[in-house]
């Protein structure tokens, strides 16, 4: 509930699993998608598809950075050349057939080097969602784009436009005097200039974890993902901060909305505490407001810490009945007049006295249980992000 401790700034190779095959069904045309691989390691290129109504498809190369024109083959004709990086084509559908298999690769113009290759196969059917975005996004819920009624967005990621971060980029990670200049130098720039972490070697609140993000963190097919694991007698763990523009100062928000999809596995001794903590650090005078925050083996909260209080436990919580193991969606209001919880679009409490006042900046913190007693080593497990999003009032 409290990152009294959490703060140790202030004192001085597992990717995410993934599901061999996904599965489309859209207007009437399903799509297996049953190997989707980026051959060009130097650049980790991929391509991206999308069938609609009529076998009409939609594909795009991304994280390809050489510069001329490609060939996109589909079922060995090329069926584009382009300097540009989407093919959109139709695909002819036997009359009777029930599944078509169908193979797309991209190369350079002229070259028999495979950029990337899709297999696929497409077959008739009843239509059971009109959004492909819906079923494309890794946690099946695509992130949010835009302003919404009351909310400007000012921060949005999900990860899928950024080059794959591999454990041990979220490296060399330094303080500065704002959260916008602080940095991660090992990772690419484009991530670098939306995300910091807690350095190697800081504990955490507990004092049985560590912060070693460079061994925790990774970025891989749209999905961000905390390895929480124990090496050499050192339970590691990690804490990220979104860098959000339009802080005051080039820090935290004054008001906003934040949003969060989320899941994790169960992980006894561990938990998450994601949490807008005062600019200041004064605490627990200047509040604090968490969630979800709860032990990674139950369920999660919502917690409002009063504004100018004495005390720890001078808190407004809310519980929840939702445990990590599916995707969740997580929303923090933050206004003048109130605070406000949701879960999956259902709100859990709302606050309407006693609200935080300052300059806050979002803390999406993994660390050990509290508590005393250290986790098992043998405990291990990954706590997985599709995408974030913050907006200040309209």
């Amino acid at each position: 509930m409290s990152l009294r401790e959490r703060q140790p700034g202030d004192q001085a190779a597992r990717l995410p699993s993934r599901a061999n095959s996904r599965i489309w069904q859209i207007a009437g045309v399903v799509i297996v998608l049953s190997a989707l691989v980026g051959l060009a390691a130097a650049s980790a290129a991929t391509l991206r598809l999308q069938v609609k109504s009529g076998g009409r498809l939609y594909a795009r190369l991304v994280h390809y950075k050489r510069r001329g024109r490609v060939d996109f083959v589909l079922d060995g004709r090329v069926v584009r050349s382009t300097s540009g990086r989407v093919l959109a084509v139709t695909i002819r559908r036997h009359r009777g057939a029930r599944s078509q298999s169908h193979s797309l690769i991209v190369r350079p113009h002229g070259s028999g080097k495979i950029i990337a290759r899709a297999r696929f196969a497409v077959a008739s059917g009843p239509a059971t969602n009109t959004d492909p975005l819906a079923h494309s996004a890794p946690s099946g819920q695509p992130m949010p784009v835009g302003d919404i009624p009351g909310w400007h967005q000012v921060f949005a990621d999900d990860f899928s436009t950024d080059p794959s971060v591999p454990v041990g980029r979220f490296a060399r990670c330094t303080r500065a005097r704002t959260l916008m200049r602080a940095r991660c130098w090992r990772l690419p720039k484009s991530v670098r200039a939306k995300w910091w972490a807690y350095p190697d070697g800081w504990k955490d609140t507990s004092g049985n974890g560590t912060y070693e993000p460079s061994k925790v963190l990774s970025i891989e097919n749209g999905v961000l993902n905390y390895y929480i694991h124990t090496s050499g007698g050192v339970h590691m763990v990690a804490a990220l901060q979104p860098k959000i523009p339009g802080g005051v100062r080039n820090n935290g928000l004054r008001y906003g909305r934040y949003e969060v999809r989320f899941r994790a596995d169960s992980l006894p001794g561990y938990k998450i505490a994601w949490l807008l903590w005062p600019d200041s650090g004064v605490w627990p005078q200047d509040g604090e407001i968490d969630f979800p925050e709860g032990n990674l083996d139950g369920t999660f909260y919502a917690f409002m810490h009063h504004l100018n209080a004495t005390s720890g436990t001078q808190v407004f919580v809310y519980a929840t009945r939702a445990g990590y193991a599916s995707w969740h969606t997580a929303v923090i209001e933050w206004m003048p007049r109130y605070c406000r919880f949701v879960l999956d679009g259902r709100i859990v409490g709302t606050s309407r006295k006693n609200i935080p006042d300052t300059p806050m900046h979002w803390v999406l913190q993994a660390e050990t249980a509290l508590g005393g007693v250290a986790p098992s080593d043998a405990t291990a497990g990954d706590i997985q992000i599709a995408w974030v999003t913050a907006y200040t009032p309209a």
